[in-house]
């Protein structure tokens, strides 16, 4: 990933001026609630421009779907930021130390952690911070 990006992106991931939410890039439960974020769609809102948005979801400009996207970062925005894939897939050995959450039948979430999605919707649940600390981390891997 490109270090400006990298660091536009934390800053703004720490600003707290993205609700944290998860399994879409800009997802809410009813038209009188916020948006909330997965950490690409903060990504997609500082970086992307919004395509569409209907009352549950919000779709970002891309060239691979006519509707707009909504769960991983738009092609040309991946290709922009100089990612490496569009859910920030990363060598697993980097999250090796990461411990994965159980779930309430003592079951691990995930087997592995392999991508920014992963950190985003299995782990790190209520905070941006320690993904802004992987990514300042690691960007050079992304």
């Amino acid at each position: 990933m490109k270090k400006e990006y990298a660091d536009k992106w934390i800053a703004a991931l720490r600003s707290g001026q993205y609700p944290k939410g998860r399994s879409a890039l800009a997802s809410r439960d009813n038209k009188d609630e916020p948006f909330t974020f997965c950490c690409l769609g903060v990504a997609c809102e500082i970086f992307g421009k919004v395509r569409q948005e209907t009352t549950f979801m919000r779709y970002y400009e891309t060239t691979t779907h006519k509707g707009g996207e909504c769960a991983i970062l738009p092609h040309q925005l991946m290709l922009e930021m100089g990612m490496k894939r569009q859910t920030g897939i990363f060598p697993k050995e980097l999250a090796a130390h990461i411990e994965i959450p159980l779930n309430e039948g003592g079951n691990r979430l995930i087997e592995e952690i392999t991508s920014l999605t992963n950190l985003n919707d299995y782990v790190f649940l209520d905070s941006f911070e320690p993904i802004a600390d992987f990514i300042e981390q690691n960007w050079e891997h992304l």
